[in-house]
């Protein structure tokens, strides 16, 4: 190998530093000129701002992915709800004839079965919510103690409210048409 001379190598990197955020595209700027200069056609300059906008990339498309899973699970979540809900109307339909003759309104079967969605939904939900909670306090102490790292669990209640009323939404709208199926029913038919 041939030994290249002192003055003809080329620093691996240079790291400078800016006092201010403002100032670090006039930085970038001196820096490139300066590159430009003194023959660094190869060098590359990047900031923590650029590092940082990768990361803010990779985070969108993170949440996307986890929100297009969580709408599907939302969807087959309310599928078996209404399933569910038309099995009950079909099992209930003496109930349903029973309470219409006693002088029930399609109005009053139809609170019925959505009320009876949205506390299935509500109890899914809750029982989530636990299971979530722990497995994460869970998963947080054994990586602490298999690493040694300092990994801690937390939430917050902003979306343990988005998940609550996700809950009731999906049982309203997905137990709609059982309740309206239920509250057409003829009382001699039924």
């Amino acid at each position: 190998p041939r030994a290249v001379p002192v003055h003809q190598q080329r620093p691996a990197m240079i790291v400078g530093s800016v006092t201010n955020l403002d100032s670090m595209p006039a930085a970038v700027a001196t820096t490139k000129a300066w590159a430009a200069r003194h023959g660094g056609d190869g060098l590359e300059v990047s900031n923590r701002q650029d590092i940082l906008a990768e990361v803010r990339k990779g985070m969108l498309i993170a949440k996307l992915l986890m929100g297009s899973i969580t709408g599907i699970s939302l969807l087959v979540g309310g599928i078996g709800i209404m399933n569910v809900l038309l099995a009950a109307v079909v099992e209930r339909t003496r109930e349903i004839g029973i309470r219409r003759a006693a002088g029930a309104r399609r109005r009053d079967i139809i609170a019925q079965f959505l009320a009876e969605s949205v506390v299935i939904t509500g109890a899914g939900s809750l029982i989530g919510l636990i299971v979530g909670i722990g497995g994460a306090f869970g998963v947080a102490a054994l990586i602490a103690s298999m690493s040694d790292a300092p990994v801690r669990a937390a939430f917050t209640v902003g979306p343990i409210l988005v998940s609550a009323a996700s809950a009731v939404i999906i049982g309203l709208v997905f137990g709609l048409y059982p309740a309206l199926r239920a509250a057409r029913l003829s009382p001699i038919d039924a």
